[in-house]
C-alpha cells in the first residue's frame, strides 16, 4: 500500500484513550478493503496444521458503531475504533472475503471459534523482546514516519535469530532519519526506557545512515531496534 498512498497504512490520524484507539483511515475502498482482508479472522479447512489454519487476527470481531466500524475481542474491554469512511465499504469488503480462497469467516461468531482457541493455544509463547506493548508504541506514533512525498510506506517487524531480537521499522518517502531517530528514542515522544538502552540504526535510499541512542520498553540487552528510512539523512 505504500506506493499507493502518501499516509503509512492508510493511516490518516491516530488518537490513543484509555481502552480505546481511534485510528482514522484514508476515505478510500481500497484502504478499507485492505485492512478488512488483512484483520478480520478466517478458517482455512485445507490446512492441516492448526496453529496455521486461521488467518487473521485470532479473536477478532467488528461491528459498525454509527459512521465507524468498533473492533473488539470477546472476554476484553478495549476497542479499536476504525474511522473516517464509510462503514459500508467494511461491510462489503468483509462479506466479498478472500476471492478464489475457501475461507470460511469466523468474525461473524459471537465468541471465540474452536479453530480459533486450538490455534491460540498452539501459539508459541511471546517472549519480553516479542512484547506487543511495543508495536502497540509504535502504531500510536506510526504518524511520525509520514514524509512529504506521495507515497510513504512504513513496515515494521520482528527478527528473532536465537535468543536475540530485535524490532525493525522501516519507511520510504519518509522524513529525514535524524528526526525519525528522535521522535522514537527521545522523550517527550520517545517509547520509553524500561531497560537497557538500544541503537538505531537508520539507513537512507542513498546509502548513508544515522545512529540514535534510546531505549524500548521491556527490550532486554541483547535486543535491538533498527530504523530504516528514506528521503533524508
Amino acid at each position: 500500500m505504500g506506493g499507493l498512498t502518501p499516509h503509512p497504512l492508510g493511516i490518516v490520524g491516530v488518537r490513543p484513550e484509555r481502552d480505546r484507539l481511534t485510528v482514522r483511515l484514508m476515505n478510500e475502498p481500497f484502504v478499507i478493503a485492505h485492512w478488512a482482508t488483512r484483520l478480520l479472522p478466517y478458517f482455512d479447512p485445507k490446512d492441516d496444521s492448526p496453529a496455521d489454519a486461521v488467518g487473521g487476527v485470532l479473536g477478532l470481531r467488528s461491528r459498525i458503531d454509527g459512521n465507524h466500524v468498533r473492533l473488539t475481542r470477546p472476554g476484553t474491554t478495549a476497542s479499536v475504533r476504525l474511522t473516517g469512511f464509510n462503514p459500508r465499504w467494511w461491510i462489503r469488503a468483509a462479506a466479498a472475503g478472500r476471492p478464489g480462497e475457501p475461507y470460511e469467516p469466523l468474525f461473524e461468531r459471537p465468541d471465540w471459534s474452536r479453530a480459533e482457541r486450538a490455534a491460540a493455544k498452539l501459539w508459541r509463547p511471546i517472549t519480553r523482546e516479542q512484547d506487543p506493548r511495543i508495536g502497540s508504541a509504535i502504531l500510536r506514533r506510526i504518524r511520525a514516519t509520514t514524509g512529504l512525498g506521495t507515497a510513504n510506506g512504513t513496515d515494521v517487524w520482528v527478527t528473532v535469530v536465537g535468543d536475540r531480537a530485535g524490532w525493525s521499522l522501516e519507511t520510504t518517502d519518509g522524513p529525514p532519519c535524524t528526526n525519525l531517530l528522535r521522535l522514537f528514542t527521545q522523550a517527550p515522544t520517545g517509547l520509553g526506557c524500561a531497560s537497557a538502552p538500544i541503537t538505531a540504526v537508520a539507513r537512507t535510499s542513498i546509502g548513508k545512515r544515522a545512529v540514535g541512542q534510546g531505549c524500548l520498553p521491556m527490550t532486554p540487552p541483547k535486543s535491538s531496534t533498527t530504523a530504516t528510512c528514506g528521503g533524508g539523512v
